[in-house]
């Protein structure tokens, strides 16, 4: 008998509530209606604490429509919007400034090749020329660098114990002649050829 008006309905109330209701003392005792009655006096339930709640009974719902109890899930792409989310997203997509970027390409590392390990040196300008996430970078293996019809590749891909942040992550990516230039595939053919030899013993 439930429907979509009684999913808003759910979805302002949560909205509505203090966070952790049951644990504090000044809300543990008070019925819903007591609880919206103090609207304004408390900072309510956090964008993201109500979308846990919404999946967790989504579930219950999909779990209903599957049994035929309900014939469809009210709550399915239902979601409050997480501004403190979304302005934390945005920060995290930021790019450089041309500043920050002469500050880290033109640092004593760089300019005298004195970098401690060698991905110090290598995931930056990776980074810089491939528009890959650190995450994606770091879990590569050698396999994963190779040549296809003339071009040299990068495949970002979840084989083996490797994740990525979405599928449309998976993705093969052209090495920039830049990369190239400064060394990165003799590099690469370097550690393949020491694997090879078992000199090397990870493949990472």
């Amino acid at each position: 008998e439930l429907g979509y008006e009684h999913a808003n309905q759910y979805i302002d109330t949560l909205r509505k509530r203090p966070p952790n209701r049951k644990k504090l003392k000044a809300f543990k005792d008070k019925s819903i209606e007591d609880l919206i009655a103090m609207e304004g006096t408390f900072e309510p339930m956090s964008a993201s604490n109500v979308n846990k709640n919404l999946e967790r009974l989504k579930s219950v719902f999909l779990w209903a429509v599957q049994r035929k109890y309900m014939t469809v899930n009210i709550l399915d792409k239902m979601r409050v919007k997480d501004r403190a989310q979304k302005v934390q997203a945005k920060k995290q997509r930021e790019r450089f400034t041309q500043e920050e970027l002469t500050l880290i390409f033109n640092s004593d590392k760089y300019l005298k090749g004195s970098h401690n390990r060698t991905y110090e040196h290598w995931l930056p300008l990776l980074g810089l020329y491939m528009g890959a996430r650190l995450g994606e970078l770091s879990q590569l293996r050698l396999h994963d660098i190779y040549r296809e019809e003339g071009t040299w590749l990068v495949d970002f891909n979840e084989d083996e114990d490797k994740t990525l942040k979405t599928i449309n992550s998976i993705r093969k990516v052209p090495v920039h002649k830049t990369l190239v230039r400064l060394g990165f595939i003799k590099y690469v053919e370097h550690l393949k050829a020491m694997y090879k030899a078992q000199k090397l013993h990870t493949n990472v």
